[in-house]
């Protein structure tokens, strides 16, 4: 047949032929082979338009061919998506849903209907559609109090509308891409396994509102790397512990603060600095930057968080620090002043000690250009032999004089 006929492009079905599930081997063929097919309706009850398959009367989408990439248009005509219509997607990337459709097919075997499209990373709902909306890429109810179908894709962190009350079971299956999701206040029910499979999902901040938690809303995540926040005393905290979900407390308003290595620096010094945060609803994040004496230029310090002091002024840190949707930007003056002369103020605990006592030395230096070294060093009475102690600071006497630094 392949010899003979190359390509079809358009076919009518006569009654002689009736398929029911499967095509044969020979009709697979000569489907592939047709850029459309259109049914007779006096023999069949569904047409295929442009690789999808509806009803007679185009107001259901049965399927979708598997193949289909890129964004489908769901025909204007149609009010409901059976269940199976999506069903092998794996490369469709966005799907366009018209004012017309009232009905999606609801969750079956443990899925959505829209779990086989790994790439899906946006809906989007005609606006005039009485039925649904979407934002973000996001299917709701109209009235958007209803979190219902998220794309499987959708990556990053998701803070649901305002007026969500509702999370529909299977509503984020398998967006293993999902990091934060924030529930609003308001919202009084997660249904059955909505987090299905949200196997990177790292925090999900519950309010106080929230009291209906349906069986198995965080299935198959990876329960080590979730954290759950909420206030003390809530129903997410005792749902948390009771599936052995780590729990903190989201009173604790989010704060970050910069702790110097010294109080003053001098010139030729390196300034040395960490970032330590607490609170907040999520995980942290930090952008740190510094000016130079008289220079709004923005430096960026070494990885080890350092920088080096080449001139006397006022410098400043400028770091800004993320927690969910929080955020915090500060600006630190660091004086440096111009370097003294160095001065030696090591101390010795003791210049006489007896057999068996112990001596305690201090290394200490002030002032000169750059950061301090020391080396403590000592020798026995009648030799020119210095030996240096490293990590040691105190040593027994054993019946020798004359140490010294």
């Amino acid at each position: 047949m392949n010899g003979i006929l190359k390509k079809i492009t358009a076919l009518t079905v006569s009654a002689v032929l009736v398929t029911c599930g499967a095509l044969s081997a020979p009709a697979a063929v000569l489907a592939a082979q047709t850029d459309g097919i259109s049914v007779s309706s006096s023999t069949a009850d569904y047409v295929v338009v442009d690789g999808a398959r509806y009803s007679k009367d185009m107001k259901t989408l049965i399927s979708v061919a598997p193949e289909t990439s890129g964004t489908f248009t769901i025909a204007s005509t149609v009010t409901e998506i059976e269940k199976t219509a999506f069903s092998g997607c794996s490369v469709l990337k966005e799907i366009f849903i018209p004012q017309g459709v009232t009905k999606l097919g609801g969750a079956y075997y443990g899925t959505n209907i829209f779990s086989d499209c790994t790439s899906l990373v946006k809906f989007t709902v005609d606006e005039n559609n009485t039925a649904y909306s979407s934002e973000s890429g996001v299917i709701y109810n109209k009235n958007k109090t209803e979190a219902i179908h998220a794309p499987t894709a959708f990556s990053g962190s998701l803070n649901l509308p305002s007026s969500v009350r509702i999370i529909d079971s299977y509503a984020f299956f398998g967006c293993k891409k999902l990091k934060d999701i924030v529930i609003p206040d308001g919202a009084h029910t997660i249904c059955k396994s909505a987090f299905y499979g949200c196997n990177y999902l790292q925090t999900a901040v519950i309010p106080d509102s929230v009291k209906n938690f349906e069986d198995n809303l965080f299935y198959n995540c990876n329960k080590y790397m979730l954290i759950i926040y909420s206030n003390p005393g809530s129903a997410a905290e005792k749902y948390a512990k009771d599936n052995s979900i780590t729990w903190r407390d989201a009173s604790i308003p989010f704060d970050a603060d910069v702790t110097f290595s010294s109080k003053e620096y001098t010139q030729g010094m390196t300034v040395r600095f960490s970032i330590t945060a607490k609170g907040g609803t999520g995980n942290y994040s930090y952008n740190i930057h510094y000016k130079k004496p008289g220079d709004d230029k923005l430096y960026i310090p070494n990885a080890a968080s350092t920088f080096a002091a080449e001139t006397t002024g006022e410098y400043k840190l400028v770091f800004w620090a993320k927690c969910n949707t929080t955020y915090l930007e500060r600006e630190i003056p660091i004086i440096v002043k111009p370097a003294a002369g160095l001065t030696n103020k090591s101390t010795i605990s003791s210049k006489g000690i007896g057999l068996g006592q112990s001596i305690n030395l201090h290394a200490e230096g002030t002032g000169g250009k750059g950061e301090h070294y020391y080396a403590i060093m000592y020798k026995k009475s009648g030799t020119d032999k210095w030996t240096q102690l490293t990590n040691k600071y105190s040593m027994k006497s054993d019946a020798l004089t004359g140490r010294r630094l």
